[in-house]
């Protein structure tokens, strides 16, 4: 849809249709698409209502998502800094906004390796929730999650293993024991009990949650499909091949019809799934996933994206073990130079 021009009397009307086409693009993991609108949407609300309307800053917020899924990490962690002083200065920090952009702050430091600036911003998140809101609520449960993501890859297992319970706790007494939420993280407690060495109560556990996910939730419901990637990755650990490439091939077909190719959801499997024909010398079967991954993810995030990059090393892996040196020379040389990854 071309809008340039067309609404150059009226930017409050092309400010919400920009917003809703970019929201629209990013959903469906078009990125490239997306960004153009949303920023003019910002560009838009910031002129025609202020820098600190409460719609402009929930422009920032889509942003900021939107820049996070494009590794555009500078630019994410710069507009969410920038969101959350807006937002505690404007709102206080006891706003459940407030605490949500100061959580996502936290996390995009943690992802950026910088868990020394995550840590105060998510410790002082859960403080907040727990002393305004209580123990028993959702935005608590969302902080024990993001601090107990934390301590996970600070190596504090047991601190974050008893996050994790806690949430696990909240969740199942405010959404019963079907909750999304609460299967999601039942199935992350499982891999955590696997990878502590209790891999038969870990393995039992994962299964009987996927079971719980497809009747509550549905075959279809994405919650299902990520919890069927988790045992289906237990069971490659237990090297129960043929129970993983099952499992595998339901959920990568199942999410390709039901969310389209683009999605991440299907890239993760698709990859998944040529990982496991791998490891089983099938790499004849694992090329043509491994390079719809590549595609897609050149088309959708650009070839210099980090993703796209790991989408190469997966190829040279590849052809590697299938003794193709040759071949893995070539995507090598693209490694070197990204522009490359275009041709």
């Amino acid at each position: 849809m071309r809008l340039q021009g067309k609404f150059a009397t009226e930017p409050l009307v092309e400010a919400p249709i920009r917003f809703t086409l970019g929201t629209t693009y990013m959903n469906l993991g078009e990125f490239k698409a997306a960004q153009p609108h949303l920023e003019r949407a910002l560009q838009l609300y910031q002129d025609h209502l202020g820098q600190t309307d409460l719609t402009t800053l929930v422009l920032m917020d889509s942003l900021v998502s939107l820049y996070s899924r494009q590794g555009r990490d500078a630019e994410a962690l710069s507009l969410c800094a920038e969101l959350y002083e807006m937002r505690r200065r404007l709102l206080g920090k006891e706003d459940t906004m407030t605490l949500a952009s100061m959580q996502r702050l936290g996390q995009i430091y943690l992802f950026q390796g910088q868990p020394e600036k995550a840590e105060p911003l998510l410790v002082e998140a859960l403080q907040i929730c727990r002393r305004v809101r209580g123990e028993a609520d959702h935005v608590t449960a969302g902080a024990m999650g993001s601090l107990a993501t934390l301590y996970y890859f600070q190596g504090k297992t047991k601190d974050a293993e008893q996050l994790f319970a806690k949430v696990l706790e909240i969740q199942q007494q405010l959404g019963g024991h079907a909750s999304a939420m609460t299967l999601h993280l039942t199935s992350g407690l499982a891999v955590q009990q696997y990878v502590q060495g209790h891999q038969e109560e870990g393995l039992a556990l994962a299964e009987q949650t996927l079971e719980r996910s497809r009747e509550a939730l549905g075959d279809e419901n994405t919650i299902t499909l990520l919890i069927m990637a988790t045992v289906a990755r237990l069971y490659v650990m237990q090297e129960q091949y043929d129970q993983a490439q099952q499992l595998l091939t339901e959920a990568q077909q199942t999410s390709r019809r039901v969310l389209g190719e683009a999605h991440l959801l299907v890239l993760q499997l698709t990859g998944q799934l040529g990982d496991l024909y791998i490891k089983r010398g099938r790499h004849a079967d694992a090329l043509p996933l491994f390079t719809e991954v590549f595609e897609t993810k050149r088309r959708v995030l650009g070839p210099e994206h980090s993703d796209t990059l790991g989408a190469v090393k997966n190829l040279i892996r590849l052809y590697e073990a299938w003794n193709k040196p040759e071949k893995a020379n070539e995507w090598r040389a693209k490694l070197q130079k990204p522009e490359a990854v275009y041709k």
